[in-house]
């Protein structure tokens, strides 16, 4: 994928069902000390359900791939959803 002229690529995991799984990519960077290494980072999703007739994860997180062990270093929860709607014309 190329994006804003930076390019990345990603391997993406569905369910048998065809819903998103983990989003997989070798292509972040982490800060490490006074610089930055690249580094494997998915996102895991899980508990999808249907809100406002969506149907989405509920649960997910940030995960570093670290050589001593994976590292969630976020987890998020999501209990409801509101947005609103843009008319273009």
């Amino acid at each position: 994928v190329n994006l804003h002229g930076r390019q990345f690529s990603a391997v993406l995991r569905f369910n048998e069902i065809g819903e998103l799984g983990d989003f997989i990519t070798e292509d972040r960077y982490r800060s490490v000390g006074k610089g930055n290494e690249k580094t494997k980072w998915s996102t895991p999703l899980r508990g999808y359900r249907e809100v406002n007739g969506l149907c989405i994860p509920s649960e997910g997180e940030a995960v570093w791939h670290l050589p001593e062990g994976e590292f969630a270093y976020i987890q998020v929860s999501i209990g409801e959803v509101c947005y609103d709607t843009f008319d273009y014309d």
